[in-house]
């Protein structure tokens, strides 16, 4: 066989071998993205979550400071009256 023959396959071979590597890089990343996408999503559900708890919370706090201030308004107008 004939060097420059040689030669060809040789790079040839090197080719495919960086070829190959670089699959294995591809999917490894792929697969770093989907996980990422997915701690996202978690993220962002658990984010809504919380912040619809915090919305009712402030909800409640701000009847029951409505509600405090009108027992106190009435029990205020009561006393003058009586």
């Amino acid at each position: 066989m004939s060097d420059v023959y040689l030669c060809f396959v040789d790079q040839r071979r090197q080719v495919q071998a960086h070829l190959s590597e670089l699959q294995v890089s591809l999917a490894s990343s792929s697969v770093a993205q989907s996980e990422l996408r997915e701690a996202m999503e978690a993220f962002r559900v658990k984010s809504e979550s919380y912040r619809a708890k915090l919305e009712a919370a402030e909800i409640e706090k701000a009847k029951i400071s409505r509600a405090e201030a009108l027992r106190t308004s009435t029990s205020f107008h009561r006393g003058r009256i009586v």
